[in-house]
């Protein structure tokens, strides 16, 4: 029972988040987010995947604050460097706190959900949806491997579809703006 919940809930925040590439601005692309990290992180954990389940809320609380990114100039670098710690401060949790075996294979897979946070934290930083979708390409990709690994189906559908809808989008709004 707890698999089918964990799952469902991926699924819930699967769909969230593809949509969220299809909103025509940032704001409203991060506010997509929000909801689909939030589900995330309870799908992870229920999943014993804990650093996704980890940076997903980080994830969720960074979506808050760059949706006030005006008032709280979460744009401004310190904040990128601040959550930057935090991402690794989480990866470096999965070894001690958790007890995540440290090899060489664990290590590269417990850090692709760490490159996808940095990619997507810089894509909230711009206020162009096109640029923001870019960033989202490339953590998209990471967290992919990340969740095929995890069998997170719902995460990996998510994905799959996320970089899908991205391309959509680029196609349909972006090519519009460049011209």
């Amino acid at each position: 029972m707890k698999e089918i919940i964990a799952q469902t809930l991926g699924v819930v925040a699967m769909l969230f988040n593809i949509f969220s590439y299809q909103q025509k601005s940032a704001r409203r692309i991060i506010a997509f987010q929000l909801f689909g990290t939030l589900f995330f992180s309870i799908s992870f954990y229920m999943l014993d995947a804990y650093v996704g389940a980890i940076l997903n809320l980080v994830a969720f609380i960074r979506a808050i604050l760059f949706l006030k990114k005006d008032k709280l100039h979460t744009d401004n670098v310190l904040w990128m460097v601040g959550f930057c710690a935090v991402y690794l401060g989480a990866f470096v949790m999965i070894f001690t706190v958790f007890g995540q075996e440290f090899t060489v294979p664990n290590l590269i897979i417990e850090s692709l959900p760490v490159i996808g946070m940095v990619a997507t934290h810089l894509a909230y930083r711009f206020d162009e949806a096109r640029i923001v979708r870019r960033f989202g390409l490339v953590s998209a990709c990471v967290w992919l491997i990340y969740n095929i690994i995890a069998v997170a189906v719902g995460a990996i559908a998510c994905e799959a579809f996320g970089i899908v809808s991205i391309f959509i989008a680029m196609a349909r709004l972006d090519k519009k703006t460049a011209e």
